[in-house]
């Protein structure tokens, strides 16, 4: 174990160091200090808290299906219309081959991703385009076999 690894960890996912919820203080990481001890330990000091809250965070999660991802990058000129037509052809076979997907996730690195229909388009061309395609499945086998159809040629 080592300072950063430590720091990582205590870190992950936290959105607010100074002001992290849980059950027993609300946690100010703001003023940790670490100290690389011999033998893989670290020791944390000051840490600040305030007592907690009348309510907790909950964090629940529901299976919803199966999931895969494939990205494609492309290059100028025409990326944008090379992933778009990436993307129609994925989906074509998999509606051939008669794969149950729930849902469709398509994004336009370089075009739509960050900002989707918030941000105007561009009037230039990109100078590349990488295509994001995800998807949701009931179950592991169709979702697979729709991630071997993305990568078939």
């Amino acid at each position: 174990m080592s300072t950063d690894t430590l720091r990582h960890q205590l870190l992950y996912e936290v959105h607010d160091p100074a002001r992290y919820l849980s059950p027993d203080v609300v946690a100010d990481f703001t003023s940790a200090r670490f100290e690389d001890l011999p033998d893989d330990r670290v020791r944390i000091t000051g840490v600040r808290g305030t007592p907690a809250t009348d309510t907790y965070k909950l964090l629940l999660s529901s299976h919803a299906g199966w999931a895969g991802e494939a990205r494609v990058a492309f290059s100028w000129p025409d990326a944008y219309e090379k992933a778009k037509a990436t993307a129609a052809i994925l989906r074509k076979r998999v509606e051939l081959a008669e794969l149950a997907v729930d849902e469709w996730l398509v994004e336009y690195w370089g075009v739509n991703a960050l900002g989707g229909p918030t941000v105007p388009r561009a009037r230039e061309e990109p100078p590349e385009c990488t295509l994001r395609v995800a998807w949701r499945c009931a179950d592991q086998r169709t979702a697979g076999l729709v991630g071997a159809a993305s990568s078939s040629r």
